[in-house]
């Protein structure tokens, strides 16, 4: 991604935030991190998977069930900055996802690192406590790599988008 992607995605991220403020929107984040820094590392995550794959990005600021549809698959991306990070997701009822992605966005680079089924994670035994409250996770492990066949041949190589430096890192 280039200087001006993450700065666009970081712009982005901050203007959700303050839409979700101005119409009293809940805050349903998980993480220690502030909502800002989460909502810059989301958008920089659902660039980087839809630039990787050539889908077309949703940048509205209103919230929304999905943030992609990819191969006819409603798709929500997660991201962290946690080299180790899993693909989390709330417990609440959302059979509007089909597909749950994990980026972690790292100092130079983005990576895609695996996806599952929302069937996969939205099961009891995936329940866990990370510090502010129940979710549903995946180590990184649990995930499929993106050479596992989603119908598409475009996922056959690992997904990477490099170039960002080290001054536009999150965080």
């Amino acid at each position: 991604m280039t200087d001006t992607e993450i700065e666009m995605c970081k712009h982005i991220g901050r203007q959700r935030v303050f839409y979700n403020d101005a119409n009293g929107i809940a805050n349903t984040t998980v993480s220690a991190q502030g909502r800002t820094a989460m909502h810059e590392l989301g958008v920089i995550g659902e660039y980087a998977f839809s630039k990787t794959f050539n889908v077309a990005i949703d940048l509205s600021l209103e919230p929304r069930p999905y943030d992609c549809i990819f191969n006819d698959r409603r798709c929500d991306i997660k991201t962290t900055d946690k080299r180790s990070g899993k693909l989390v997701c709330s417990t609440f009822d959302k059979d509007d996802v089909d597909i749950y992605v994990l980026c972690v966005v790292g100092p130079f680079h983005v990576e895609l690192v695996g996806w599952c089924y929302s069937t996969d994670i939205r099961c009891k035994e995936n329940i866990t406590d990370l510090g502010y409250g129940e979710v549903y996770a995946l180590s990184q492990s649990q995930l499929r790599k993106f050479k596992q066949d989603l119908n598409d041949e475009r996922l056959q190589t690992t997904a990477q988008v490099p170039n960002a430096t080290a001054a536009n890192a999150v965080r």
